[in-house]
């Protein structure tokens, strides 16, 4: 069996750490039988005391008066404390108590540690799946970087300082366990059905959105389909929503003008194109014996078109034997430009996705030029007229701009929330995107060439203006934002909303014109 020799008078050493008396029992002069070393705790081979291994707030003070026993101390501590009780309730702290997590600084690894006290994990992410059968995380203050997800019953004890391996409850500032996550993603996120979760005395901060992810959201805590959830002494912090996506400029044609319309071959004349965006270009009429034949109208009819054209065909003259060309195709009228996103979003259990400015109207094609009419040869030999140009494809519409992303210090979704003196703070909404470009219509296409004396078919028609896209709402700033039963709140819990984000700007483009967003919402408390 192992021994510790003790050497002097003092049989034992006491310890004061941050107003806590720690008893521990250790080598004085001398080393310890069996050739080992103790550690400079005092416990031998680096492991913490059999005395020092329970500690709570209040034990007792090695400046009482006279010599104390370290055994005693000990004895004191542990009767004094309640086991299965929070630290804040003077539970007992033992390594029978849970897992263990403190910082790197303070000894933490999630290669090497155990979970002990003395050797505890880096992270809770990592005590959460080596937690085994126990039910509780004992958590050392200072600065944590993680991403937590609780799915079963455990309790989250912060509130602790841990130096040199002696565990004991605070409450203090500086004992606070701020806990860090990464965008983008919740820092807490608990789906623990109807297992009970507490957290205690800890803090939990989301970063600000990425600049290089549109419309994406800060969220502290996000708790979803939950029914025993609760919170003492937390504090919840979000961070900025980034800009809400650009809408898209519409696209739907590329080359500068439709095409045109196919020329006559001698006494014949051209034939009708196939227009790529279902506008009809009007055949020519061909030279005759007696004269020449008309040519087809071109198409669609566009109800309130503009440019002077209808499309007609060239009709031959007989009693003058004159050629008549096609008329040219109407211009497509421009369209409505989407309406902004008012107010958008929806939270659900995946989290929440912002919404989007609506979408321009797309542009109509243009009308197709009539053909023009054959002219007579006395020789049937030329006389055919040209064919109309096609009408140019209508303007593709521009998409509308994203939903800035939001900023929520806490999310509950179908769940059971108790809040116990926390403070709950959101940063600052997203801006809404901007609208997409409504696209202009494509210039319609000439005619083909006529072969003397018959004439020319008409231009196409351009296409219409396309509308521009809405912008999109700002995003929402909200401390509490839930679906279903809202959370209950306790002891002086503190609400703290950020800034709603800006209107997303309008596209251009259309008529009636797209408008802008709405600005987003801030708010204390909000339900969907």
């Amino acid at each position: 069996m192992r021994k510790v020799v003790l050497w002097g008078a003092v049989a034992g050493i006491v310890t004061a750490l941050g107003g806590v008396a720690v008893a521990m029992q250790g080598c004085a002069s001398a080393s310890c039988d069996d050739t080992e070393t103790c550690a400079p705790d005092g416990s031998a081979d680096g492991q913490v005391a059999p005395d020092s291994s329970t500690h709570q707030e209040g034990g007792k003070d090695a400046g009482d008066g006279g010599t104390s026993d370290s055994a005693a101390d000990a004895a004191d501590a542990t009767s004094s404390c309640t086991p299965d009780a929070a630290p804040a309730a003077k539970g007992c702290i033992t390594d029978t108590s849970g897992v263990f997590v403190a910082t790197v600084a303070e000894g933490g690894s999630d290669t090497t540690g155990t979970g002990t006290m003395a050797h505890p994990y880096a992270t809770v992410s990592n005590a959460l799946e080596e937690l085994g059968t126990a039910t509780a995380i004992y958590v050392c203050g200072g600065a944590y970087t993680d991403q937590i997800t609780v799915s079963a019953a455990v309790s989250l004890y912060g509130g602790l300082t841990c130096a040199h391996h002696v565990w004991a409850y605070s409450g203090k500032e500086a004992s606070v366990p701020v806990v860090t996550g990464t965008s983008p993603s919740f820092t807490l996120e608990v789906s623990a059905s109807s297992a009970a979760v507490l957290v205690e005395d800890m803090a939990f901060e989301a970063p600000d959105a990425s600049t290089s992810s549109p419309g994406e959201s800060s969220i502290a805590v996000f708790v979803s389909a939950s029914t025993d959830v609760t919170f003492e002494r937390v504090r919840m912090t979000a961070g900025a929503g980034s800009t809400g996506a650009m809408g898209s400029a519409g696209d739907n044609w590329a080359n500068a003008s439709a095409p045109v319309g196919a020329s006559a071959t001698g006494a014949v004349g051209g034939v009708a194109q196939t227009c790529p965006c279902g506008s009809t270009a009007g055949a020519a009429g061909s030279a005759t014996a007696t004269g020449g034949s008309p040519g087809l109208d071109g198409g669609p009819a566009i109800d309130g078109g503009t440019g002077g054209g209808d499309g007609l065909g060239g009709v031959y003259n007989a009693t003058k034997g004159e050629c008549a060309s096609g008329d040219n195709g109407a211009t497509a009228p421009e369209k409505r430009g989407g309406l902004g996103e008012d107010g958008g979003g929806t939270l659900s259990s995946s989290g929440w996705g912002g919404g989007a400015g609506a979408t321009g109207v797309p542009g109509g094609e243009g009308q197709g030029g009539g053909g023009g009419s054959g002219g007579k040869s006395g020789t049937i030999t030329s006389g055919g007229g040209s064919a109309g140009g096609c009408g140019g494809c209508g303007g593709g519409p521009g998409r509308g701009g994203g939903a800035g992303g939001s900023s929520f210090a806490l999310v509950s979704v179908a769940s059971n929330v108790t809040l116990n003196a926390c403070t709950l703070t959101a940063g600052t909404g997203g801006t809404g995107g901007t609208g997409g470009t409504g696209q202009a219509g494509q210039p319609g296409g000439f005619s083909g060439s006529a072969s003397s004396p018959g004439c020319p078919g008409g231009t196409g028609g351009t296409g219409g203006q396309a509308g521009g896209g809405g912008g999109g709402a700002g995003g929402y700033s909200v401390a509490l934002a839930y679906t279903g039963t809202e959370p209950t709140q306790n002891g002086n819990t503190t609400l703290t909303p950020g800034t709603g984000g800006l209107a997303g700007p309008a596209g251009s483009g259309g008529s009636p014109a797209p408008t802008p967003g709405s600005p987003g919402i801030a708010a204390a408390t909000l339900g969907f």
